[in-house]
């Protein structure tokens, strides 16, 4: 461990940028919104819900194994990475509020969820360390599933623009029961996956005065975060899942997916064959299921933060 060498902070910085690269962490997420739109969709999938995973892995080992967590609490180092968890969460948020193509909306989600895992890592307590484990494991499951319906969207119909999805439910309802399932994930509705997610969050939140790691400042401010953040997911999943489902007369005239298909929008599946659709069918199944019987997830996440506090 590096805890009392000179250049461990020094170190830290390095691995924390060279780890955060890949991660997407602020500042050096800049490329991950751009390389989503323009990569195909099952590639976006694979680096949404596995690649920056790795580096969210690496920042873990890098805290907890390389630094330790007394070589970090109470050091400066643990509050540039905490202020950096914050802006994630926040920034990646805002900035998928404003966005206008399914894809790059995506992107900026992931560059929040990021820093659920940050946040979870970086808390430095037994039940923020799970939520932040279990975090790298459930937005696997949900950012790969939005993804890949997204991917199945564009495929089917060519639609891209989050204004062109009203109404897409009546054209492809499988694959927007899917979407819709993720979404309701992201936002920590109960019993999807998410939920678990941010409930072991708040638990570690209101944990950091106990175990010494911050004041209750923090713990508190963690919280408050973390209900914005979710009230920011229902700002921009909330409105395209209604469309997507009860896109209203008045919706007629923005010519839509509801209107792009025209009277076959109506009358015609659209959904993808089976190749396509299965995967979607059991991630689905998966957001609900894991949600319901979260035991597998947490158990381990538990039995890894048990090596760190005992």
């Amino acid at each position: 461990m590096l805890a009392n060498h000179p250049y461990g902070p020094f170190v830290f910085i390095c691995f924390l940028l060279g780890f955060g690269v890949k991660a997407g962490i602020f500042p050096v997420h800049i490329w991950l919104p751009d390389a989503h739109p323009i990569a195909p969709s099952p590639a976006s999938a694979l680096l949404s819900g596995v690649m920056i995973k790795a580096g969210g892995y690496g920042i873990i080992r890098t805290i907890y194994t390389i630094m330790g967590v007394g070589g970090v609490r109470h050091e400066w180092i643990a509050y540039v990475v905490l202020g950096i968890a914050f802006i994630n969460i926040f920034l990646g948020s805002a900035m998928a509020i404003k966005q206008t193509e399914i894809k790059r909306m995506l992107a900026y989600s992931s560059v929040s969820q990021i820093g659920y895992v940050l946040l979870g890592v970086i808390l430095m307590t037994p039940l923020g360390l799970v939520g932040g484990v279990v975090h790298i494991f459930n937005h696997a499951i949900m950012k790969v599933t939005l993804f890949l319906c997204a991917g199945a969207f564009i495929h089917q119909t060519g639609l891209r623009k989050l204004d062109d999805l009203r109404g897409i439910g009546k054209r492809m309802p499988l694959t927007t029961l899917c979407f819709t399932l993720a979404g309701f994930s992201m936002i920590g509705f109960p019993p999807f996956v998410g939920f678990i997610s941010k409930w072991f969050l708040v638990l570690g939140s209101l944990q950091v005065a106990k175990s010494g790691s911050y004041g209750m400042k923090v713990g508190v401010a963690t919280l408050c975060l973390l209900i914005l953040s979710s009230l920011m997911n229902l700002m921009y999943y909330g409105p395209i899942i209604y469309r997507a489902w009860f896109p209203g007369d008045e919706d007629d005239a923005h010519g839509g997916a509801y209107n792009t298909g025209a009277v076959a929008c109506k009358t015609t599946n659209d959904d993808p064959d089976n190749y396509m659709m299965v995967p979607l069918l059991i991630l689905g199944a998966a957001l609900v299921i894991l949600g319901l019987f979260p035991q597998l997830g947490t158990g381990l996440a538990n039995q890894f933060s048990q090596l760190y506090f005992h």
